[in-house]
């Protein structure tokens, strides 16, 4: 991931990304 995004960005790919593989 990019380091450069600000903490929330980062937050919500991860949700995004842990939902997706939840799905």
């Amino acid at each position: 991931s990019v380091a450069a995004l600000p903490p929330i960005r980062s937050t919500t790919q991860l949700a995004l990304g842990r939902a997706n593989s939840c799905k």
